[in-house]
C-alpha cells in the first residue's frame, strides 16, 4: 500500500512530505469489529492528495488529520460481505460518529456526516481524521484493501462502468454544491477550471436539468470533455470572463476597470484565492458566486478590486443527507448513482490513465501534469 509519511515529529510537518510503497498487508483486525474490508478496485487522485504531499494543504486542516496514513478517498471496492449483486461499492469517507461507534454529534444527526465535530477527536479507537486517507487508523484507496463501515457503502448498478463509478466522489461534490444555488431566473452560468471538480460540476448540471453553461478551462483534452458532457468550452484569457457575461467595464482612477454586469452565478471549481478573485470579477451584482470542492476555507490575499453587491458567496462542502426539491431525501451517493447513467459514457472517460501501486511516481507525475500527460483524472488500479 502507498503510505504518506509526513515527519510528523518535526517542524517542517507537513511542508516537506515523501511516499513510499509499503508491502505490509492491512491488519488482519479492524479497529473496531463492525467494519468491513473490501477490496479496492480504483482509487483516485485528487487534487487534495496532490496538494498534501506538496505540503500545501491548509494549516487549519492539521487537528483533523493524522500521520502517516494511506491516501485516496475516491473509492470503488468490492465487498465480499455483501450478497451478489451489492458487491461492487462506492464508498462515502468521511469518519463519521457512526464509523466510530459513538454518539452521534448534531450534524451527524441530521446526516451531515461531512459536518462532524468530533473528526478531532480519537473516538471509539480510530485516530483523529475528517475522512479515509487523512486518518492513521483507516487506509485509503492507494491500497489493495480498506476497512468502512456498511454506512459508508453504497452499492453501485450493475450497469454503470468502473471508470464511471470511481467518479461518484467528486460527482457528489459537484452536484450537492448545485443543490445549494437559487437557480430561479440564472440563465447565464460560467464555471472556473477544467478539472475533475469542474468537469463534474457540468455532468451535475446536466443531470440537474440546468442550463449549459461557459467552462474556462486550460487545456484542449479538458475542453473535448466540456463538450461531451453539454457546456461550452472557453480557453483564454480570465479578463474576458465579464464580457462574455454581458458585463461592461467603467475605466476608474489609476485604470483600475469596474465591471458592471456579468454572469447570474459564477462556480469557481479550483478554490485558489487567485480564481475566486477573477470569478467576483465575472458574477453580476445580486448574483451567486460558489466555490465547489475547496476544503471550507476563506482564502487570504489582496483586494481583487471586484465590485460585486448583494452577491451570495457559497461555500458548499463535502456531500450527506440531501433534502431534495420533491420534498423527498437521499444520500449525494445515492442520487448521482441512480442517474449516473445518462452522463456514464462521457464521464467514463474523464479516467485517462490508470496504474498499479507499484507505478506510483509517474501516477503522480501524470496527475500533476495535465498539459504534459494530457490527463483528466489519474487512478490507482491497485488489484491489476
Amino acid at each position: 500500500m502507498a503510505r504518506a509519511l509526513f515527519g510528523a515529529r518535526t517542524v517542517a510537518w507537513p511542508a516537506v512530505g515523501s511516499l513510499r510503497l509499503d508491502p505490509a498487508p492491512l491488519a488482519d483486525t479492524p479497529p473496531r469489529p463492525e467494519l468491513r474490508r473490501l477490496r479496492v478496485r480504483l482509487g483516485g487522485i485528487c487534487g487534495s492528495d496532490l496538494a498534501a504531499l506538496r505540503g500545501r494543504s491548509p494549516t487549519v486542516l492539521w487537528p483533523v488529520t493524522s500521520f502517516p496514513s494511506v491516501p485516496g478517498h475516491e473509492i470503488l471496492a468490492d465487498d465480499p460481505q455483501a450478497p451478489a449483486g451489492a458487491r461492487r461499492v462506492v464508498v462515502d469517507p468521511f469518519i463519521s460518529c457512526r464509523v466510530r461507534g459513538i454518539e452521534p454529534c448534531p450534524e451527524c444527526a441530521r446526516g451531515q456526516t461531512a459536518l462532524c465535530r468530533r473528526t478531532a477527536g480519537a473516538g471509539g479507537g480510530i485516530d483523529r481524521g475528517l475522512m479515509l486517507g487523512f486518518c492513521r487508523s483507516l487506509p485509503g484507496a492507494w491500497s489493495e484493501a480498506i476497512w468502512a463501515h456498511p454506512a459508508q457503502l453504497h452499492v453501485v448498478p450493475d450497469d454503470l462502468p468502473d471508470a464511471a463509478a470511481v467518479l461518484t466522489e467528486p460527482l457528489s461534490v459537484a452536484v450537492h454544491a448545485l443543490l445549494q444555488v437559487p437557480w430561479t431566473g440564472a440563465e447565464r452560468v460560467l464555471v472556473v477550471g477544467g478539472g475533475t471538480i469542474g468537469l463534474c460540476t457540468v455532468a451535475g448540471m446536466q443531470l440537474l436539468g440546468l442550463p449549459a453553461p461557459l467552462v474556462a478551462t486550460r487545456h484542449r483534452q479538458q475542453a473535448a470533455a466540456v463538450a461531451s458532457l453539454g457546456g461550452h468550452p472557453v480557453i483564454g484569457d480570465p479578463g474576458r470572463w465579464p464580457r462574455m457575461g454581458g458585463a461592461v467595464v467603467a475605466q476608474g482612477w489609476l485604470g483600475r476597470p469596474l465591471w458592471l454586469g456579468g454572469f447570474d452565478v459564477v462556480i469557481d471549481a479550483v478554490g485558489a484565492s487567485a480564481t475566486l478573485a477573477q470569478a467576483a470579477q465575472a458574477v453580476r451584482a445580486g448574483g451567486t458566486l460558489v466555490r465547489v470542492g475547496d476544503v471550507g476555507t476563506v482564502p487570504h490575499g489582496r483586494d481583487a478590486g471586484a465590485w460585486i453587491p448583494d452577491v451570495r458567496l457559497l461555500q458548499p462542502f463535502g456531500y450527506g443527507l440531501e433534502r431534495l426539491a420533491d420534498g423527498t431525501s437521499a444520500h449525494t451517493f445515492d442520487w448521482v448513482l441512480g442517474r449516473m447513467a445518462a452522463v456514464a459514457g462521457p464521464l467514463g472517460a474523464l479516467v485517462t490513465h490508470t496504474y498499479p501501486l507499484g507505478a506510483y511516481r509517474q501516477a503522480l507525475a501524470a496527475a500533476a501534469g495535465h498539459g504534459r500527460a494530457r490527463s483528466i483524472k489519474v487512478a490507482f488500479r491497485p488489484t491489476a
